[in-house]
């Protein structure tokens, strides 16, 4: 939302797509943010393995929340 699109929009082919969206290689790319606890939070969210990502608790509890 902060940033209008979605971090895969640029790439049309699907197929590249699925790749990126899976390959620790392809590097989301975080445009400029004025809110260093915000691109804490997206980068925190936008991990590739689930299992790093902060739970529900753990968002409310970020100083971006506080």
């Amino acid at each position: 939302m902060y940033y209008q699109t979605t971090p895969f929009a640029s790439i049309k082919n699907v197929a590249q797509k699925v790749r990126a969206i899976v390959s620790e290689d392809y590097k989301i790319k975080y445009p400029p943010c004025d809110n260093p606890l915000l691109l804490d939070v997206l980068k925190q969210c936008l991990q590739r393995d689930p299992k790093k990502r902060p739970t529900t608790n753990d968002l409310l509890n970020h100083p971006f929340l506080q």
